[in-house]
């Protein structure tokens, strides 16, 4: 069975990036609960780092990354990264690999710097 996005472009032009992005800018606050006082629950952007991202494409099999929504104790709202294979599976990097003692079988890529607060100055997408 092969995955859905095999062979699909996923590239847009910027001036679609930055439509999409300011049209999320808007609605934003619409998104959050009123019950819900959290600052910041919505990230604007997280930015990962290359390494993280050059480990998960060196697993064996990986075609192409998911990423899932997850929410922290804070319900602050966090992306998590993980490889997937050409059935469409995910792919957990062994924690022996990156250097872990893990009481489970494997690490994902999640910890991202969150914007806010630590914000691009100069970003062609969100201006």
């Amino acid at each position: 069975m092969s995955i859905a996005f095999k062979g699909a472009n996923h590239f847009i032009p910027l001036e679609k990036a930055k439509k999409l992005k300011k049209k999320f800018k808007e609605k934003k606050g619409q998104l959050i609960n009123p019950g819900i006082k959290v600052q910041d629950v919505i990230p604007d952007s997280e930015t990962f780092d290359r390494a993280a991202i050059d480990r998960l494409l060196a697993l064996p099999g990986c075609v192409g990354i998911r990423i899932y929504t997850g929410m922290d104790d804070e319900d602050k709202l966090h992306s998590i990264l993980v490889g997937v294979n050409d059935k469409g599976e995910d792919l957990i990097i062994p924690s022996n690999t990156v250097g872990l003692t893990a009481e489970n079988d494997g690490v994902v890529v999640e910890d991202a710097v969150r914007c806010p607060p630590h914000c691009p100055t100069d970003s062609e997408i969100d201006s």
